[in-house]
């Protein structure tokens, strides 16, 4: 019997022992403060005092307190260090979430309150107004929902603050737009007025986006119209381009709403882009008909020329308006093309009929040549070697035929003439002025005629 009591005994001890190891663990981690220490000593000194007792007296011990007294001492002493570590811990917890707390609450106390709703103001002095009774407190849960709903209030003023200095900015970037409107610069520096006394984030920032879209909208319209206004302008822009983007102009002036505003912009671009196209187009064909003017002064020419057709006449005007009528480089290649064709063929034309018309005079004068001197030699034949009237001409000793004063003998194969000569019949009698105006000019003298 004494043997097994003696072997209970060693079981006890060890079991608390193993108690006394872990509430020494236990509270090695706690030790912050005079009663944690307190705790710690007086728990080791019940250790040592257990062991030693139990290695110098473990039969004396054994028979003094019962294996049940034993039980019961190391159940106490295991719930009362318990309960003291769990009021320590829960100290410490208290403490840490009352700190947590007040420094929560200076934060939301050292925000500023600009561009904070008036909502949002209400909340935090409502809500800071119990903080400090629920410091006080000894709830801890109490007192760490309290500090999550301050830390939520800071998140929510600053939120709003960088909502509403966003909006500033963009506001700041409108009203130094060159564009910008007069009324609409009003308008914005009303919305900056009200930055700091507005109900609510949602309400004001709905009412800005609103204002700053249609008031972006505004200045892109008037920097549209600027270029709309330089294009209307272009000597070279159409009337049917010119009559569309007036049209457009007074349909955006009128728009109210942003979306009907962006609208009509995307119109004026759609027309804008179609004008200027046409009038590059317009000013390629205008550069590339300075560079025909030539060609066409050329053929311009050809219709004043003595031996042009009245086929070829209408052929070069032809040529000539399809040149000046042509709207697209495609449309003057093809007219350029054609005048040049053109005006060579009429000018090979026109050669050919003015050679023809230079056989034809010649062939005239030959044959009015021919008439002459056969006129001459049948006035020569009636009239014989016999003096003439007044006015012609006489026969000297030697039967050489002498012209009188202003007359002369005019030959028309040589186109000469003479005062005398000796076989008058061979030449045509006239004035000199009459043999001047044929070309006539004074003979050399020769065996047969003198001058």
């Amino acid at each position: 019997m004494e043997k097994f009591k003696g072997s209970l005994g060693s079981v006890v001890r060890g079991l608390g022992f193993l108690f006394v190891v872990l509430f020494l663990i236990m509270i090695t981690s706690t030790i912050n403060n005079v009663l944690g220490i307190i705790v710690f000593l007086g728990l080791l000194g019940f250790t040592s005092y257990y062991l030693l007792s139990g290695r110098k007296n473990t039969g004396n011990f054994i028979s003094k307190i019962t294996n049940k007294s034993l039980w019961l001492v190391t159940l106490i002493l295991f719930v009362a260090t318990t309960g003291v570590l769990t009021v320590h811990s829960n100290q410490i917890k208290l403490k840490e979430a009352r700190t947590e707390l007040t420094k929560s609450d200076k934060k939301l106390s050292n925000l500023s309150s600009e561009y904070v709703s008036i909502e949002t103001q209400k909340d935090v002095k409502a809500e800071q107004k119990d903080t400090h009774k629920i410091n006080q407190s000894k709830n801890n849960d109490k007192i760490k929902a309290e500090t999550k709903r301050l830390n939520h209030l800071i998140s929510v003023v600053k939120s709003e603050q960088k909502a509403v200095d966003d909006i500033l900015n963009q506001s700041a970037e409108l009203k130094n737009d060159e564009n910008i409107l007069s009324e609409d610069k009003a308008i914005l520096d009303k919305l900056e007025q009200k930055a700091n006394n507005y109900q609510s984030l949602k309400s004001y920032k709905k009412e800005s986006e609103n204002l700053l879209e249609l008031i972006s909208v505004h200045n892109q319209r008037e920097e549209q119209l600027k270029t709309v206004a330089t294009t209307l302008k272009d000597k070279n822009l159409s009337a049917q381009d010119k009559s569309q983007l007036d049209k457009l102009v007074l349909e955006i002036k009128k728009a109210k709403k942003a979306s009907d505003i962006e609208d009509k912009m995307s119109e004026i671009s759609t027309a804008l882009e179609t004008a200027q196209s046409n009038i590059q187009t317009k000013n390629e064909v205008d550069d590339k008909k300075a560079q025909l003017n030539s060609t066409v002064k050329s053929a311009q020419s050809l219709l004043s020329d003595t031996y042009i057709s009245a086929a070829d006449k209408t052929l070069i005007q032809e040529s000539i308006d399809s040149v000046n009528k042509a709207e697209t480089l495609d449309e003057l290649d093809k007219a350029s093309q054609n005048i040049i064709d053109n005006t060579s063929k009429v000018k090979a034309n026109n050669e050919t009929a003015k050679a023809a018309a230079d056989k034809k005079k010649r062939d005239d004068e030959q044959k009015r040549r021919a008439d002459e001197k056969a006129a001459a030699q049948a006035s020569s034949d009636s009239q014989g070697n016999s003096a003439v009237a007044s006015g012609g001409y006489s026969t000297n000793p030697a039967g050489w035929g002498v012209a009188e004063a202003g007359y002369c003998f005019y030959r028309p194969s040589s186109q000469r003439y003479y005062s005398s000569v000796a076989n008058p019949g061979n030449y045509t009698y006239m004035t000199i002025s009459e043999a001047q105006g044929l070309n006539g000019s004074p003979g050399h003298s020769n065996g047969s005629a003198h001058t």
